[in-house]
């Protein structure tokens, strides 16, 4: 919504498993359409595009629809396939890792774990984003990270920590 704001000449879609999120805008805008992808039916929801037709896509937290996580090369190699020469493609994606648990949150982390393994979820996916593009034929890939720390048990030096 807010790129189809922010970008009034530019033609916007939206892509979500559901479509709740623009139900709840209130009123439409003709610049921007929403496709409901259905992740069961092993689809990216960009099938429907042409070949160099997009000039940007996000793509943020797909982690899980992206389970198992052979399904990152297709969606990737997907996206590869529309975007224009020179197009954009902006990936936000969490490691699922967590480092220095407290004891209740090694306890959560454990039972994620089982959950995870069981849906195909590689927890250390962000890893392999990188290398799976450059395979794809992606060029300039340029990766950062950055951690954010959780609760008071931060290890990360400069980070803000709670003092009691």
């Amino acid at each position: 919504m807010e790129m189809a704001q922010q970008f009034p000449k530019c033609q916007v879609v939206g892509m979500d498993f559901q479509s709740a999120t623009l139900s709840s805008l209130g009123r439409s805008m003709s610049n921007l359409s929403f496709q409901n992808v259905i992740m069961q039916r092993n689809t990216t929801g960009l099938e429907p595009l042409k070949e160099d037709t997009v000039d940007y896509v996000m793509m943020r937290d797909v982690w899980l629809v992206n389970s198992p996580a052979h399904k990152w090369f297709e969606t990737l190699a997907q996206v590869f396939r529309v975007l224009k020469p020179g197009g954009w493609v902006e990936i936000y994606e969490q490691d699922l890792d967590v480092h220095s648990p407290g004891p209740y949150m090694k306890i959560t982390d454990e039972w994620y774990g089982s959950l995870y393994e069981n849906v195909g979820v590689s927890r250390s996916i962000r890893d392999t984003l990188s290398p799976t593009m450059d395979k794809i034929g992606y060029i300039n890939i340029d990766e950062r990270g950055i951690e954010l720390p959780v609760g008071e048990w931060s290890t990360i030096p400069g980070m803000f920590k709670r003092i009691l």
